[in-house]
């Protein structure tokens, strides 16, 4: 409920509008989110974020919550070729309107929701965090000393989940999904005794079909999008 009266309270106090054009030419206005005690906020221009952190800040003076600086990200993605000062900041008041500086970074990668957005969008940092972790799961599901079949529940209910989670919300490549692909079916070789150049189709296929019937975690990635789109369409998320 907080948050539902804070993004209507930074909607009406934006300044400026700040959006995207899609594939069709047409220009869509993004709006803020927020999930559980986590808010992404964007704005055209450092000016506009700043009336924004100003009504966040009254915000939870008002309710009574507490803001924590060191836990505040501010970052510039800029694709133009202006020059932009080196020490921009972004001002937020805690409890009395006590002003603390934020420092605004303009490289590295700032996460939301557990996922790494790089400034061009290209989500290579993400990419990079869930490839590491997926070989780091895999070598060490190898290693344990299981059944098959137990080896492959936990993959499929731990290690695939959690490569799930953040690829579904980054926008990866299909060269990215196929290296993803390619380490988890050399796992899939390894752990049902078959050889480097068995194919690929068989450990994916349907058992009818003498397959497997394995999940892909491509697309389990690309079936977990579908679902995003999905309830992004349905009539009762677009009343809300």
């Amino acid at each position: 409920m907080f948050f539902d009266i804070l993004l209507t309270a930074l909607e009406m106090g934006a300044l400026e509008e700040y959006g995207f054009t899609d594939m069709d030419g047409e220009t869509h206005s993004s709006r803020d989110t927020a999930f559980a005690d986590d808010l992404q906020s964007s704005s055209r221009t450092l000016t506009g974020l700043q009336q924004k952190a100003d009504i966040v800040s009254a915000f939870c003076i008002v309710f009574g919550l507490q803001l924590m600086p060191k836990k505040l990200r501010a970052f510039r993605m800029d694709w133009t070729s202006l020059n932009r000062p080196d020490d921009e900041k972004l001002l937020v008041h805690l409890t009395g309107w006590i002003p603390t500086d934020i420092d605004i970074r303009r490289t590295g990668h700032s996460r939301y929701l557990g996922v790494d957005i790089d400034p061009d969008f290209n989500f290579n940092a993400e990419f990079q965090r869930l490839e590491n972790r997926l070989h780091h799961c895999l070598a060490v599901l190898r290693k344990k000393q299981a059944s098959v079949g137990l080896k492959t529940m936990v993959f499929t209910l731990q290690t695939l989940a959690q490569a799930r989670y953040g690829a579904t919300l980054a926008a990866l490549t299909p060269a990215q999904l196929q290296r993803l692909d390619k380490a988890v079916s050399a796992f899939y070789r390894r752990l049902y005794g078959y050889l480097p150049g068995h194919p690929a189709a068989l450990l994916y296929g349907r058992k009818a079909a003498a397959g497997h019937n394995l999940p892909m975690l491509s697309e389990q990635i690309i079936k977990g999008k579908m679902r995003i789109l999905a309830r992004v369409q349905a009539p009762s998320t677009v009343a809300a």
